[in-house]
């Protein structure tokens, strides 16, 4: 199924000249807004500022910015940014962040808290600490002795987050308008819990402390047949890439976790790559789309199952019906045209969900 993506915004946009270049690697105004409260303070250094649209969120929560950046081009289009939004708290630094000179420089500003968004190689298959600019265990070996307080930016689906020896942090995931976003690591004072999932715009926040992380919930088995269940839940996609399924179920359930999937009054069905879970509960929680279960049908996919599937949405009044199966993207609108050419008279949408069985399914 195809969606128009929502254009990324960037602080201060509406003052300024950017191209498609500048936006496409600035963070998100209201990552870099939600990131400014979280760390506010009076001396924050902000490391491979780039641009500098983390930089000006900050500056609207802090009293004094360090910006430090080693491009020149970047350097120089901070600065110019800074001066068109009539920015003056920020000091900007040209240089490598690791270098002594730099280093002695941030050092006599006492800073309270030192954030970085380090350089990745964009053509990276799999993205590594290894990799990453400047040196992560450097940075934390140098940086910590003038601040315990450290966050950093890392890619969300870092395949090892190996950190040196002697350090801990904490690791928040950034959802952004129901999209994987950000992860930032969090050292020092600056850890509030072992794992946190934010929903933005909404602020919702899921944590989870080192001991929920650590329980092993029952293994959740799909039965024969799923007419015993009448809701389905689908996950935030980043509360998934966080591994805290079982923290949103508890966060949203009064009944343990454990004691639903011992009773099977939760199981897991999977779609492709993709999991989603039936439940005999409705479930209200932020971190999961939840769907009511209105026809559970022996489906094959051929002639025949998909006039089953027509005579289902038919007699729900349905108008239209989005495929949530995997199906090749280019058959995708003759698929759903199959369906919604005879259901002209109908109002309703629903969407088609193929397991074992189908399940046709009105969003909640």
């Amino acid at each position: 199924m195809s969606r128009a993506k929502k254009e990324k915004e960037v602080f201060g946009e509406d003052k300024l000249v950017l191209t498609p270049e500048d936006k496409r690697f600035a963070t998100p105004a209201v990552v870099a807004l939600y990131r400014a409260e979280r760390l506010r303070c009076n001396t924050i250094v902000d490391l491979c500022s780039g641009a500098g649209f983390q930089s000006f969120a900050f500056a609207q929560t802090c009293k004094h910015v360090i910006a430090v950046e080693k491009n020149p081009v970047l350097f120089a289009k901070a600065q110019e940014h800074a001066q068109k939004l009539g920015i003056s708290n920020i000091t900007f630094l040209c240089g490598d962040a690791l270098s002594a000179d730099i280093i002695a420089q941030i050092q006599k500003t006492n800073p309270d808290i030192v954030f970085c968004d380090p350089e990745r190689f964009a053509t990276e298959e799999q993205r590594s600490v290894s990799t990453m600019q400047p040196d992560i265990p450097q940075l934390l070996a140098q940086y910590s002795a003038l601040t315990s307080k450290i966050a950093i930016e890392f890619p969300p689906h870092i395949q090892a987050l190996e950190l040196p020896s002697g350090f801990s942090a904490e690791q928040e995931y950034i959802s952004l308008d129901g999209a994987v976003n950000r992860l930032t690591l969090y050292f020092g004072s600056l850890m509030e819990c072992a794992k946190k999932v934010v929903l933005l715009p909404q602020k919702e926040i899921l944590c989870s402390t080192e001991a929920e992380i650590e329980i092993e919930y029952p293994t959740i088995s799909p039965t024969a047949s799923s007419a015993s269940y009448s809701y389905l839940l689908e996950s935030n996609s980043t509360v998934a890439l966080a591994g805290l399924i079982g923290a949103a179920f508890s966060s949203a359930l009064s009944d343990t976790f454990e004691t639903l999937v011992s009773a099977k009054e939760i199981v897991s069905v999977t779609s492709g790559k993709k999991t989603f879970y039936l439940s005999t509960k409705l479930l209200s929680s932020p971190f999961f789309t939840a769907y009511r279960i209105h026809a559970h049908v022996v489906y094959a996919f051929d002639l025949i199952g998909k006039k089953k599937i027509l005579k289902e949405l038919q007699h729900l009044s349905c108008g239209s019906v989005v495929l949530r199966y995997t199906l090749d993207p280019a058959k995708y609108w003759e698929e759903r045209s199959f369906f919604e050419k005879k259901l002209s008279d109908g109002t309703k949408q629903f969407h088609l969900f193929v397991f074992d069985e189908a399940l046709v399914c009105e969003k909640i």
